[in-house]
């Protein structure tokens, strides 16, 4: 049985999947399975899976109807069998010490999750994500994994993803319950399954190597992402909210996923208004306002960011 198992949701990704794939096999750390979801794909991507598989016993193919990349991460881990169970998105590729690095750290530990950092990557170059304050190598209990995850203005380096991470199956398989991506959410399925493990895990560890590639593409489907879908991510942190106010977590860390509700409650509220949707807009400029303090709270190094939110308040409401 494979030390990790590594599982890529994938919708017609034939222009980036072998860079995937090539990233992985070229790891230094070779004991692993990938599970590739093709996601009802209507280009070469399971055929370029299919190719790669049939090359190297490690790498399944998995074929399913179009669902959205949580339901493709559910199917991924119902075929999961590894001692520590990971994600990649297929647009995305790792350096070669990753999962090296990861497990090593892990079982040196004994931890539930283990942390790598990243780099943003976009066609005209490459940014490293750089934390302002310090990150702990190991971190003890939820409070702090859900500290580093949404003070995201300190701790860039970190984030509520999940492919940066490495997830210890009694976690995800905790008795006859199985730990899920929420296939009803349109976005931010990552961040409420982070936040489920993260107050599951008692012990983390953490490196800020940056050895996982997060690939902005300008076509991607956060860029193109109609109201609709993009109202996912305001239910996704509302769980998320409610999830840490049931495990006890203190009010001073909450405030700062409430913070991120209504950063993206604002973007909505922005493209509304763009749109010219006075409905879409004034009930966006409704969520804005239900953590307003909140925002304003955590953002008073950061005067521009208030003047914009009272900008949106001001055209949206109207």
């Amino acid at each position: 049985m494979e030390k990790i198992s590594i599982i890529i949701p994938a919708y017609n990704a034939e222009k980036y999947i072998g860079r995937c794939l090539e990233s992985i096999l070229r790891q230094t750390f070779p004991d692993f399975k990938v599970i590739c979801v093709d996601d009802g794909s209507t280009d070469k991507t399971a055929e370029i899976c299919r190719g790669y598989a049939e090359r190297d016993e490690r790498i399944a193919v998995v074929s399913k109807e179009n669902g959205g990349a949580p339901a493709a991460r559910n199917t991924g881990l119902q075929y999961a069998k590894g001692e520590y169970i990971t994600f990649v998105d297929a647009d995305d590729w790792l350096e070669p010490r990753m999962y090296e690095v990861l497990y090593i750290q892990a079982k040196e530990n004994d931890a539930d999750i283990s942390v790598v950092g990243f780099s943003k990557d976009f066609e005209s170059g490459s940014r490293n994500m750089e934390n302002l304050s310090f990150v702990s190598e190991n971190i003890s209990g939820s409070e702090e994994l859900i500290r580093y995850a949404f003070i995201r203005d300190e701790y860039r380096n970190f984030g509520a993803y999940v492919w940066n991470k490495l997830f210890h199956k009694r976690i995800i398989y905790s008795g006859d319950k199985l730990l899920r991506f929420d296939e009803e959410l349109t976005r931010g399925d990552d961040v409420w399954f982070y936040a489920q493990a993260a107050l599951l895990a008692q012990k983390a560890v953490y490196s800020g190597k940056h050895l996982y590639h997060y690939f902005q593409r300008d076509d991607s489907y956060t860029h193109a992402i109609s109201l609709e879908k993009g109202e996912g991510i305001l239910t996704a942190y509302e769980h998320v909210i409610e999830l840490c106010k049931e495990n006890a977590v203190t009010e001073e860390t909450i405030k700062w996923v409430r913070r991120f509700y209504v950063y993206h409650a604002s973007l909505l509220a922005e493209k509304a208004i763009a749109y010219g949707n006075r409905e879409k807009s004034s009930m966006y400029v409704e969520c804005i306002k239900r953590y307003l303090q909140d925002y304003l709270d955590t953002n008073e190094r950061y005067p521009e960011r208030i003047k914009r939110i009272e900008g949106i308040l001001q055209h949206g409401g109207q």
